[in-house]
């Protein structure tokens, strides 16, 4: 059974990113606010909702978690690499090729694993620069 994981950046400047589950509050006037519990310390931090991404469940070449918004290089049997951003889209994790003259930018994750070497390179929040790649 795949690890339910969510990570987030801390609202609070300083503390990066957090790990645990999400929480929705609905609060008074028409104002919400998200956080993230850690189950494992019981703390439980204010978080910026754009950065929430899920854990796929996989890792990469050098045992890190690989979470929705990383951005990875992609190592193909063909020797090919490319730059790809992992995405949720239609009820699951994909991965979309960040170049654009791939006849098939989005593919499940689960596909990737077996064909390719993935390595996580940044994401989406810290490393914006990184979504203008392409093959290398």
């Amino acid at each position: 059974m795949r690890e339910i994981l969510y990570r987030a950046k801390s609202l609070y400047r300083g503390e990066g990113w957090v790990y645990g589950q999400p929480r929705h509050y609905a609060l008074e006037k028409r104002r919400e606010k998200w956080t993230m519990f850690d189950p494992y310390t019981g703390i439980e931090t204010d978080i910026v909702e754009d950065t929430l991404g899920q854990y796929t469940g996989l890792t990469d070449k050098n045992g890190n978690k690989i979470f929705e918004g990383d951005i990875v290089t992609l190592l193909s049997r063909s020797w090919k690499m490319y730059n790809a951003k992992i995405t949720f889209n239609k009820g699951g994790i994909c991965v979309y090729l960040l170049d654009r003259e791939c006849l098939i930018p989005e593919f499940p994750i689960r596909d990737l694993s077996k064909d390719a070497e993935i390595t996580i390179i940044g994401n989406i929040h810290d490393n914006p620069e990184l979504t203008k790649g392409g093959e290398k």
